[in-house]
């Protein structure tokens, strides 16, 4: 439930910001059991959908590295301008 279209995630040298929830896919059904894929569909089941991000700062993302997720409100601007300066 922490992350959303427009939620910026700060993890090691890189940030992203989410985009948007994928749609479920029958690529992946074979993944689940009975095939129900649908399971990632954040509008049935909110919160287990996954998510698309675009790059706003390229970087190394290394196991043990530090995520942040972006504060809520109208802190994200600067937050977010303080991490790309």
């Amino acid at each position: 439930d922490l992350v959303g279209p427009q939620c910026v995630i700060d993890a090691g040298d890189a940030i992203l910001e989410v985009t948007s929830f994928t749609k479920p896919c029958q690529t992946i059904r074979d993944s689940f059991i009975d095939q129900r894929f649908t399971r990632l569909s954040q509008k049935h089941y909110p919160g287990w959908s996954r998510v698309y991000a675009r790059v706003l700062k390229e970087g190394m993302v290394r196991v043990g590295d530090r995520v942040c997720l972006s504060p809520e409100g109208g802190q994200r601007k600067g937050w977010l301008e303080s991490l790309l300066s």
